[in-house]
């Protein structure tokens, strides 16, 4: 054989081989192969060579198919993060958001006769007594129940919120009672 004869029969094994490789591709369903024009290659000797190629495309399937892809990953990754936020955001005491607690030196709604009142009540502790007469109201009492009674309201809503005040600035805890009738 001369070296032309050898270069030609380098030429179709390897067009062979890369035909049995793009068919094996797609009997796997990895690719999709879509049939191009037939290449001349150059003439060896005097004789052109046609070799037929397939170039492996995407389907148009799999091009829609990525964005959603990336834009479900994205979304499964970013969903912990948002939920975190969501969370402290819920978990955020209202508290926090409330204004300062000053000096007065009576607490609550101001008295009327046929009000329901709901009262301000913590653990009959002296030195807190002392603290919160000192600094919050100055009206502040140990019941006869045995309860630390700082304020009564005539809203649920205005109790809670003196309560949540109250605990943020004495670190203690505190309840609203059972409302009575006066």
């Amino acid at each position: 054989m001369t070296g032309q004869d050898d270069n030609k029969n380098q030429l179709l094994s390897t067009a062979e081989e890369a035909e049995r490789f793009l068919k094996a591709l797609d009997a796997e369903g990895d690719q999709v192969m879509a049939p191009q024009q037939p290449h001349s290659c150059p003439k060896v000797g005097g004789d052109a060579i046609s070799v037929d190629t397939e170039v492996a495309t995407a389907s148009s399937g799999s091009d829609t198919a990525h964005p959603a892809l990336v834009v479900f990953l994205f979304t499964i990754l970013l969903s912990p993060l948002a939920l975190f936020f969501l969370w402290q955001n819920i978990a955020q005491s209202p508290s926090e958001t409330l204004p300062v607690l000053r000096y007065a030196s009576s607490c609550g709604s101001a008295p009327g006769v046929g009000k329901k009142w709901w009262p301000v009540l913590g653990l009959p502790d002296r030195s807190l007594l002392r603290t919160i007469r000192n600094q919050y109201c100055g009206d502040a009492y140990i019941t006869a129940e045995g309860s630390l009674q700082v304020a009564s309201f005539d809203s649920w809503q205005g109790a809670n919120r003196f309560r949540q005040q109250l605990q943020k600035v004495t670190k203690a805890s505190f309840r609203i009672g059972a409302a009575t009738y006066r």
